[in-house]
């Protein structure tokens, strides 16, 4: 098996140049910063979860960018990482792990042409579907609706690594399609819970379609967002 981390921070840097200039830069935002334009601080954000902080309206967002960049043409779930493999050893996912600074997720569906992610370039991407979300928002939903959090989620982590079962699982609970997904073929094996996306544009503070003219509207709240020419 082999780890495709190099590739995936290529697809994710080619990704952030979209935003960038697509999305990030026809919003009413204040003191916008990438975190990669911090070097040599750069891999310190990484691992804190840090890709982009702004002001708007007098709030401070600190985001983590996440993205189905696997997925050529986009895919109707978002996959949560609870563990993941790293020098044989399990670790914390990024969903759940204190260590993060993550206030909020800016979750993305890129639609892009079918080329490997190691030679992805800005022109590839043809659209984007954005959804911010809080963190502490999503993590709320899943203890209200399903009485799943940090603790229970470890428990049941060891029980699907104790299974060896892989690919697509059990849902998280009775009531609910979201589901435990397990993937043998990457090196870091992740395990991971996967909720639909249209339980997520109910969360979503913005939800955008991103084309290379103007975002598009997809809920009621992300008007303000815009700057007024893009409205």
């Amino acid at each position: 098996m082999k780890s495709k981390f190099m590739e995936d921070l290529h697809g994710e840097g080619v990704l952030g140049e979209f935003l960038d200039k697509f999305l990030y830069g026809k919003l009413q935002i204040q003191e916008f910063t990438r975190n990669s334009r911090l070097k040599p601080n750069y891999m310190e954000y990484q691992f804190k979860g840090i890709d982009v902080t702004f002001t708007f309206n007098g709030t401070d967002y600190i985001v983590d960018e996440k993205a189905t960049l696997q997925y050529p043409d986009g895919i109707p779930t978002f996959a949560l990482e609870l563990r993941y493999k790293k020098n044989n050893q399990w670790r914390e996912g990024w969903f759940y792990d204190e260590t993060k600074a993550t206030r909020y997720y800016l979750l993305t569906w890129p639609i892009r042409n079918p080329v490997e992610l190691s030679d992805l370039q800005v022109n590839d991407i043809r659209k984007v579907e954005v959804m911010l979300l809080s963190r502490k928002e999503l993590q709320d939903y899943l203890f209200k609706n399903y009485q799943i959090d940090r603790n229970l989620i470890q428990g049941e982590v060891d029980n699907i690594i104790k299974a060896q079962k892989f690919r697509k699982l059990h849902t998280i609970h009775p009531t609910s399609n979201h589901y435990y997904y397990y993937t043998e073929y990457l090196a870091e094996t992740p395990i991971n819970l996967v909720i639909q996306k249209n339980t997520l544009k109910d969360l979503a503070i913005f939800h955008f379609n991103i084309y290379r003219d103007k975002p598009y509207i997809k809920n009621t709240n992300s008007t303000i967002w815009l700057r007024t020419q893009f409205r």
